[in-house]
Formats: C-alpha cells, structure tokens, sequence
C-alpha cells in the first residue's frame, strides 16, 4: 500500500498493540493510544518528512481509542469506538472539540446508519447525526460498504470519515477495492495540490547530522555567501536561488549522506507461480467486493483455499523401530515431511502459544498424612471399590487397635494402643494410601489439574491469564481443604510452595492462600538460584571479582525477598534468608560430589592446567606442582594442613636465611620469600575432605621445594 499510493497518513483503528511495546513503520512517525489489555487501540502514522504536533484530547471514555495530531494547519484525528453501548454522545463532542481549525476525523465508529449508507440505524449513529448537525460537520461516505460481509448479510458501512466544511467539497473520497488482508476496506482520501506541504529546498533527512563538519560547512557558506550581490528588489529571487545553491554545495561537501537501503527484493523461493496466485486471489476478492453475491463469495474462498492446499500435501517416510519386525507396518513411525512455510508457521504459533500463557503450580504437603487416616473411612471406601469383603476385614483388623512402643537405645516405652493410622515402614501403607485419596481429585479437578503420588500433592493451572490460573487456584484449595477435614488430614502450609512458571519477564503477584494464610512462592529457587547453581562447581577456583558479579545478583534478590533497604549487610541477608554465599556453596557442592563418586568407587584423577604464564617465579611452582601431578605417588598420606605449613614455611625461611647471609657478602639484598598455600592458584586441582574425616589427602610432590 505504501509503495502503491505513497500516502502522507495513515489513520489506523483496531491496531491491538500492547502498551509499552515498540511499533515502527520505516519513514513515519507514529503516534498510539493503545488500551490496557492490548485490544482496540487508535493510531497515526504520520510521514517523516511532514511536521507535525500532537494534540492533547480531554480524558476519553474507556469505550473509546483516539489520538490527533496538527499537521500543517489543519487537524486529524484517528478514533475507535469498540463499546458503542458503554459511551454517551457527549464524550464524542469532548473529543471533537478540542480540535483546533479545519479538521479531518477518521475512524471505526461501529455504529450504523441510513446516511452512510447501512440498512438500519442504532442510538448512537442518531446522536451522532444531531452531533454533525449542530457542529457543522460534513460527512464523505458515498454510500460504499467499508466492511466486507458473508453473503445474505446487510452491507456494513462503519468506517466514517468527517470533516469541516471548509473541506467538503475539496477532498475526494474513494473505497479500495483490495482489503491487504482485512475484513476492512481501506479509505483513500486524497487532498488538492493547495493543501500539500510545500518541500523543503533542503532536505536534510537525507544527511547524516551526527558526522556533518559544522566548522568547514561555515566557512564554505560564508565564502559562497561574501561572493553574492547585494540584494535589491530586482534581483531578490536570483540571490534567492544562489543562497539555496549555497546551502546546498557546502551540505553535500562537509555533511556524509545517509545510506539508502536497496529496494527489497523476491525472497530466493518466490516464483511466478507465487505471482499468479496472488493475482488471482486479489481479482476473486476485488470482485466480490464490487459484488457481494454468493457466487462471488464462493469463487473468492476457492481462490484463497489453492494458495494454503500446498501446505496440505505431506511427505511420509516410515523409520523402522528399533527390534520390530521390519516386514510389519506397525514396526514404522511415519515422519511426515511438511512444507518449509508451513514448518516456519507451526514454530511461529508455537512461540506465540508458550509466550502469552500462564501456568502457575502449588505443591502441597499434607501433616503427618499415614498417621492421619480414618479406618473407618478406608474400610468404606474398599467396600465401595468392590474388594472382596474378606480381604476389607483383614485389613481393617489387622490395622485397628494395634499396639505400638518404642524403642531407642535398648530401652522399651510403655505400649499403647492406636484406632487410626497406617504404619510407615509397611510394604501395604503407601497402597491403602492411594486407595483412601483415590477420589481427590474430584474435589479438585473443576478448577485445575492434580498430580498425586502417594502424599505428594501438586496442583496447576494454566490461562492466558496470570490473575486467572490465581483464582481457580483458590477455589480448589478451599474444596481440597474441606475434603482434608471431612477425611482427617491437614496441610502444612509452611512447607507448602507457590511456583509460576512463563516466559513473560513481568506479571501481576500471585497470591494464593489456604484458609487465609498465604503459600510461600518458590520463586528466587526455582528461577534465580537454580540457574546459577547449576554446574558451579566447575567454575572453581574462580576469581573474586567473577563470583562477585553472581553475589550482586544473589543480593538483590534478597533484598527484594525480604523487602529490605539497599544499605541492609549482605551476610545479614544470608543469615536472615538461609541462603548460603556462592563461594561456599560451591565448594559445599564440590565435596559431595566428590564423597558420592568415593562411595561409588569412581576414581577422580587431577588435571593439570598452566596458569601464571610469563610470570618470573610462578613458572618453577608450575613446574614443581605439574611435576607432583604428573609423577607423584598415588599412595596418600593424612596430614593436616596446619602441618604442612608449618613444614614449608621453616623450609622456606631457612633456605631463604641462607641465600641472605651470602647475599650480603656480594653486596645484594634478596627479598624475603612469601609462602602460598600448595594448590592456591598453581594447581586448579583442589584436595577435598570426606565427611566424619578430618585430614586432606595430598600427593607426595618429589621435589616441591628446591
């Protein structure tokens, strides 16, 4: 439409955009008024090259979208009515009101009326009448249906186009016959050459501001200009020409020009065979514009159903599985091979589908669940599930009135007898379990879904809504909770977690509750802290400032947790939130897993890693560490650390004692030596303590220090 008509403005209604969200036609500018759920909406997309102002409208209905601009000196305002029944005529003439001098008003009204050309007429378009009476505004519909209907359907003329009578008998008004695939007609409304905007002598949207030498451009124009005549009445418009020429010589001179993109071209796999069906699509719907009959109507849809019947046509290869009998047609899984478009279509809903739903999960725990059951009540549901009522008896005696004690430490409590309960231990418990909460879900599935194992309850729900999921969340909690008391148990809700899961990074609070008391969120666990744990250890050792990028983000979370001030300690945060630092967890990590591949008798080797490299000094401890690695026993020894040190620092200071003494003999004085701990930074492979054991495993180096 823009290459086609190259239009000034566009006046947009129903342009469904998401507040906030960025929308950018290539050459206009844009001005919106979206609504708060990213329905309806008005825009203007106005030509970069035409100035323009916005203009500020009184507080508009929430039935209404609408957004003007001044373009030159007239108005234009693009308007959407999506509620007609919800507003009054009074906010339409608030809204007309403010538009200052001659005036052009576009927009979906959703009304209808005889003078524009439907079959019937509604309140509003009554109103809206006497409205155009009283303030002296022309219509320019013709009569032509702006809508396209089903056959049999009255024709729908709801796009109005008003003005003020100074433009009424100067615009041309016209209906296009191509909807560009809407079932709105475009409006082309097209102004006299008088009221276009006159070109600028200079455009400077072609040069590129930011690298122009300004200093050499005013040197240049200052030249060209001390060379000009004085100007008299006679030769005003020659110095006139010769200014512009000026101008426009140092711009082209000392201003670069901005890139002008290439005209797009037909993507590799559009053909001629693409063209004639685009073709012919757009005469059957041009046709049944001009005629709204059945036949046209029908030789209209057939012509847009041959343009999707490719992406119908599917190629079927069968892959034959693994260990069936390959002569059987059952042993093949059929892949169907569909259309490129088609597949880049499925991924594009796909994405769509995962980004605008919700899905928000509650795990429960249920109290002391086994010790809760009712035998009475799991003696009438086994009679309701039909088992044999010999086996119901046994069971039922085997567990009532059983007797208990216990015993610690060879001492024995005093027996006691029990009415209800399962015993824990029992093969037969999580079974009779299952059986007394068979029908919970029940209770529960009018409003979302449940998963259940054993006394392991997750309850989720999904919608397009956040707020939505929320609400059916509660009401099965509050059923759930009746159903937990009529059978005895209990949830503990501290125990119990609130987790959302989407793809959106912002959404409304989740809040769900049981018998008025909230459900903690899982949210920092399950999304922050879950990511950054995730394969931590093998970061060490790692540099302070490295980890202290993840603390940042650790500690703000934190401080939004628990709602505290950014001048709150960070270690008071970790304390008040039971959330360890990264540095320890990490190697809390490393020692586990390191203990679970010693119990599974997994053999860990060190690896060597250079580091320090071209740094006098720290190469010969390279060497040595990589020297202990590489030819070391592999016998340990348990030896404290402490121990370790206190050999090597005496080690270190005698030898350096020495050098000293026959230093100063020569007149030198070396600089004492400074002791590091074996493996902090030379060797990346760490020694790891086992728990119940307190010594570190360390390889005997042949010649460490020499």
């Amino acid at each position: 439409m823009v290459s086609s008509y190259d239009p000034a403005v566009f006046a947009i209604s129903e342009t469904w955009l998401i507040p906030g969200s960025r929308f950018r036609v290539p050459g206009f500018s844009c001005l919106r008024h979206d609504r708060d759920d990213g329905y309806a909406g008005a825009a203007l997309l106005i030509k970069s090259s035409i100035t323009y102002s916005r203009i500020t409208l009184p507080p508009i209905a929430r039935g209404i979208n609408a957004v003007a601009a001044k373009i030159m000196d007239f108005s234009v305002l693009s308007i959407y009515i999506h509620d007609p029944h919800s507003i009054n005529i009074s906010d339409l003439e608030h809204i007309f009101s403010a538009l200052p001098g001659p005036f052009l008003i576009l927009g979906d009204f959703n009304c209808h009326h005889l003078m524009w050309g439907s079959a019937d007429y509604d309140a509003l378009a009554c109103d809206l009448v006497d409205l155009m009476e009283d303030k002296n505004i022309c219509l320019l519909n013709d009569g032509s249906p702006t809508r396209r209907t089903a056959p049999g359907l009255n024709p729908s003329a709801v796009d109005l186009s008003l003005c003020s009578p100074q433009f009424g008998t100067l615009l041309s008004w016209s209906v296009l016959q191509d909807s560009y695939g809407s079932d709105h007609l475009p409006i082309l409304i097209s102004f006299p050459t008088s009221f276009s905007q006159p070109s600028s002598p200079l455009n400077t949207s072609r040069y590129l501001l930011s690298k122009a030498d300004w200093d050499q451009f005013a040197a240049d124009l200052d030249a060209a200009v001390r060379k000009m005549p004085t100007v008299l009445p006679e030769n005003a418009p020659i110095c006139h020409d010769n200014l512009i020429d000026a101008f426009t010589v140092a711009a082209n001179t000392n201003i670069p020009p901005k890139k002008r993109y290439k005209a797009r071209s037909s993507p590799p796999w559009w053909d001629s065979e693409c063209s004639d069906m685009i073709r012919q699509r757009n005469e059957a719907e041009r046709a049944y514009c001009g005629n709204m009959s059945l036949d046209n109507f029908l030789a209209f849809k057939k012509t847009a159903a041959l343009a999707k019947q490719a992406w119908k046509n599917q190629i079927i290869i069968p892959l034959h599985k693994q260990g069936k009998d390959p002569l059987l047609p059952s042993s093949h899984r059929p892949i169907a091979l569909s259309s490129c478009l088609l597949k880049i279509l499925e991924h594009m809903i796909k994405k769509r589908l995962e980004w605008n739903e919700f899905l928000v999960g509650v795990f429960l725990d249920i109290s002391s669940a086994y010790d809760n059951v009712i035998l009475s009540l799991l003696r009438d549901k086994l009679s309701k599930l039909s088992l044999p009522q010999k086996l119901t008896h046994f069971i039922c005696n085997f567990l009532m009135e059983r007797s208990i004690e216990v015993r610690h430490n060879g001492s024995h409590s005093t027996p006691r007898l029990i009415w209800q309960g399962l015993p824990q231990g029992s093969v037969l418990s999580p079974l009779l379990y299952s059986l007394y909460t068979h029908d919970l879900d029940e209770a529960v599935s009018p409003f979302c879904n449940i998963l259940q194992y054993a006394d392991d309850i997750a309850l989720y729900s999904s919608s397009h809504s956040v707020e939505v999921a929320t609400c059916n969340l509660n009401q099965a909690l509050f059923y759930l909770g009746e159903w937990l008391a009529v059978h005895g148990l209990s949830l503990s809700v501290p125990k119990c977690s609130v987790v959302p899961f989407t793809r959106k990074r912002s959404f409304s609070p989740v809040e769900v509750a049981f018998n008025n008391q909230l459900i903690p969120k899982l949210l920092y666990n399950a999304i922050v802290r879950s990511v950054l744990d995730y394969g931590s250890f093998a970061l060490e050792p790692c540099s302070k400032v490295a980890l202290g990028k993840l603390d940042k983000i650790q500690f703000q979370s934190l401080r939004v947790i628990l709602g505290a001030m950014k001048s709150s300690p960070t270690n008071a945060l970790q304390v008040e939130a039971s959330d360890p630092p990264f540095s320890s967890d990490g190697m809390l990590l490393i020692r586990q897993t390191l203990f679970e591949a010693h119990l599974r008798n997994i053999e860990i080797s060190l690896s060597w890693i250079p580091s320090h490299s071209g740094i006098e000094g720290n190469e010969t401890a390279d060497a040595h560490a990589k020297e202990a690695v590489e030819i070391g026993s592999l016998d340990h020894s348990h030896c404290y650390f402490y121990d370790l040190f206190s050999a090597a620092k005496s080690d270190l200071s005698s030898t350096w004692l020495r050098h000293y003494e026959s230093s100063l003999l020569m007149g030198h004085c070396p600089i004492p030596p400074l002791f590091m701990r074996p493996g902090g930074g030379y060797c990346r492979s760490y020694p790891f303590k086992l728990p119940d054991e307190n010594y570190f495993p360390i390889q005997h180096p042949p010649a460490l220090y020499s």
